[in-house]
């Protein structure tokens, strides 16, 4: 049996059976989100390249699909990306029936997945520009919808993606056909810098996020966090593997140093904009990129524990975003709109939520007992004599984001006590208290990442022996 053919098979199937219930919006999600999760465990799961017995049937599971003269390959360097890829989309999925998502989100969020997932099997590399262009056609269309009409967000996420793509598909034909080494600086430099836009567009780094404000006026809150979530996890994995199979881009010191500086630009830039929003959504999308820039510093290290904690918080970060936003976008549909005065005193009138996504925002923040919070205090740890300008943006960070979350408190506190009304969130229900019970077990417990972070630097093995 080929493993990516049948991933490629299975995530078609999904789709067309969830266009096929479009009018029926939750059983698709549900249906969808079942199926990614089980396509994610067998991808993680699978023994690749080995004989087995199957009701008494030998099969083999092969890793190499080739498809127009292109290989999908799932091996030790993709599988752990592949899988995560996948075990994402699932709560996204059973999460998107409860937040007003348009009827075809979860048809069009199969297919980003398995684009996404594409993109980080193909080889070689130079051809996932063409699928991560796609996925940026398909991501328009989930923003767009009659009562979310993102026309200004779809226009600059096409415009950047263009940009972006046209640069990475530059870059992989210097490595594919020029070829780059340490003994051509001058192409090395020309390399790094195209491949450095074009993980900026795929990580949302200042200035091009530049389409995320628009996105979090005109379009789903939820949809907007979940779509740069995805995202930016693929770009992580993208610098990872780069770094990791290009001996003359992991020897220039520099390219480390201008990591730090650019993940420390994230973190102040995310932070300041997210003090003052006014709009829930917006505070969404610009503490993300404050997130990831701890994410761009831990691998700005240069180091294995920077790489496994780079690995770590991303994925700790997955529930407290996923939930943050979903109570947000609860809050849209309950409240009418996210705005600070439209939700004052709103955790009198919906309590539950309220809690969802105060949790949500204590994660994303790094908050003590949290998901992100044993990651982020370890890096202290390794910064301190490293960078020490470094280790001050980590500990501001945490001042700024105790005013941004006291703010939000404030907010959905203050105001006339209304009576309190019956939560219409059951679909969700389940969704939220697991994504809570996980951000909780995780800042308890990080040593259960470990096997992940394991298995994934399991494909890393020049950046993690």
């Amino acid at each position: 049996m080929n493993v990516p053919m049948g991933i490629l098979i299975a995530t078609a199937i999904l789709s067309l059976a969830a266009f096929s219930l479009r009018a029926r919006s939750t059983l698709a999600a549900w249906i969808g989100a079942g199926g990614l999760l089980i396509v994610g465990l067998l991808i993680i799961l699978l023994p690749l390249e080995e004989a087995v017995n199957l009701v008494g049937l030998p099969l083999k599971f092969e890793s190499r699909f080739i498809l127009l003269g292109r290989a999908l390959v799932v091996d030790q360097t993709t599988r752990g990306m592949v899988g995560l890829i996948y075990l994402m989309a699932a709560p996204i999925l059973a999460l998107s029936a409860s937040v007003d998502a348009n009827r075809f989100f979860p048809a069009l969020s199969i297919l980003l997945t398995g684009l996404l997932a594409s993109a980080l099997m193909i080889r070689p590399f130079i051809y996932a520009a063409i699928l991560l262009e796609l996925a940026a056609m398909l991501a328009v269309l989930i923003l767009v919808a009659p009562e979310y009409p993102a026309r200004r967000s779809a226009m600059r996420l096409v415009f950047v993606y263009s940009l972006g793509m046209m640069a990475i598909l530059l870059a992989g034909w210097l490595l594919e056909v020029v070829g780059v080494t340490g003994a051509t600086p001058g192409t090395a430099r020309w390399t790094a810098g195209l491949l450095a836009l074009g993980f900026a567009v795929l990580m949302a780094i200042p200035p091009f996020h530049y389409w995320l404000s628009a996105a979090a006026d005109e379009s789903n809150p939820f949809l907007v966090a979940a779509l740069l979530l995805q995202l930016q996890t693929v770009g992580l994995f993208f610098l990872l593997q780069f770094l990791d199979a290009y001996e003359w881009l992991r020897l220039q010191q520099d390219v480390f140093r201008a990591l730090r500086l650019v993940g420390m630009g994230m973190l102040w830039f995310g932070g300041v904009m997210s003090l003052g929003q006014r709009r829930m959504a917006r505070t969404i999308v610009y503490l993300m990129i404050a997130d990831m820039g701890v994410l761009v510093i831990a691998v700005g290290m240069g180091t294995v524990s920077g790489y496994e904690m780079a690995l770590q918080l991303g994925v700790a970060r997955i529930p407290g975003m996923l939930i943050w936003a979903a109570s947000a976008a609860g809050f849209i549909v309950r409240e009418g709109d996210d705005l600070a005065e439209t939700l004052e005193g709103s955790a009198h009138r919906h309590s539950s939520l309220a809690i969802f996504l105060l949790l949500g925002l204590c994660s994303a923040l790094g908050v003590p007992l949290t998901a992100v919070f044993p990651a982020r205090w370890a890096m202290l740890e390794f910064l301190g004599s490293l960078d020490p300008l470094a280790t001050l943006s980590l500990l501001l960070a945490w001042a700024w984001g105790a005013v941004v979350l006291l703010r939000w408190i404030f907010i959905l506190l203050r105001g006339r006590r209304d009576e309190k009304v019956r939560l219409d969130f059951s679909r969700a229900e389940i969704v939220l208290v697991t994504g809570a019970a996980s951000i909780l077990l995780l800042g308890l417990l990080p040593q259960l990442l470990m096997p992940w972070v394991a298995f994934a630097g399991q494909g890393l093995p020049l950046l993690i022996p």
